[in-house]
C-alpha cells in the first residue's frame, strides 16, 4: 500500500509524486495519480501462499500532452516552403521569348531544382522517421508522399512542355491549366490521404 496519508494533495492537477520543477522536453504534464489494476500471473514469486489470479498491481500514471508548436515547425514548414517553391518552379515555365529571356527556363533547370526540394524533403521526412521510430506510416507523412508526388508532376510537365510531344492541357496558353490546378489538386490530394488515413 503506498503512503498515501503523507501526500499534501492528492488531485491529480496537483501532480502527486512528481517534483515541482519536472521537465519532460516537448511534453505538458498535465496530470499525475495512483491506481491499482488487477494483473494474473503464472508465478508465485517464491510466496507459497500467493494467489495467481486477480492480485492488485499499484501503478503511477502521468498524463502528458504534446507541445504542438515544435513538431508543427520542425516538420511541417519544411513541406509548405517547399510546396510554395515548386509552384514557383511551376510558374518559370513558358515559351514565351520575353518570359524565357527574364526567368531563363530550362527543362534540365527545372529538373535540377525539384531534384534539389526533393533531397531537402527527403532528409525532412528520414528526421521524422528517425524521431518518432513509429511503426508502419503516421498522417503527417502522407504529406510528405503528396509533395513527392507534386515534386514528380512538375518535372514531368517540364519535360513534356519543353518536348515535341503535343498535349492540349500542358501546351494550353503556356501551360496555364497545369498552373492553375496546382493548388487545387494538391489541396484534394491531401484531402483524399487525410480521408484515408482516418476512415
Amino acid at each position: 500500500m503506498p503512503d498515501l496519508d503523507s501526500y499534501d494533495n492528492l488531485s491529480t492537477e496537483s501532480r502527486p509524486g512528481l517534483e515541482k520543477d519536472f521537465v519532460l522536453e516537448g511534453w505538458e504534464i498535465q496530470k499525475s495519480y495512483f491506481s491499482y489494476r488487477d494483473n494474473s500471473y503464472n508465478t508465485n514469486f517464491g510466496l507459497e501462499d500467493y494467489s495467481h489470479e486477480n492480485v492488485p498491481e499499484l501503478y503511477f500514471n502521468v498524463g502528458v500532452k504534446r507541445n504542438f508548436i515544435t513538431p508543427f515547425i520542425s516538420y511541417m514548414s519544411p513541406l509548405i516552403v517547399v510546396a510554395l517553391l515548386v509552384f514557383a518552379d511551376l510558374l518559370l515555365i513558358s515559351k514565351k521569348e520575353e518570359d524565357v529571356s527574364y526567368s531563363g527556363f530550362s527543362s534540365s533547370g527545372v529538373l535540377g531544382y525539384c531534384a534539389a526540394l526533393l533531397f531537402v524533403l527527403i532528409i525532412a521526412h528520414v528526421s521524422l522517421r528517425e524521431n518518432l521510430a513509429a511503426d508502419g506510416i503516421i498522417y503527417l507523412e502522407y504529406f510528405y508522399f503528396a509533395m513527392y508526388l507534386a515534386i514528380l508532376a512538375v518535372s514531368a510537365d517540364s519535360i513534356l512542355f519543353a518536348s515535341k510531344i503535343k498535349i492540349k492541357i500542358i501546351d494550353y496558353e503556356d501551360n496555364l491549366i497545369v498552373k492553375v490546378l496546382y493548388w487545387p489538386a494538391l489541396m484534394i490530394l491531401l484531402l483524399i490521404l487525410t480521408l484515408y488515413a482516418f476512415y
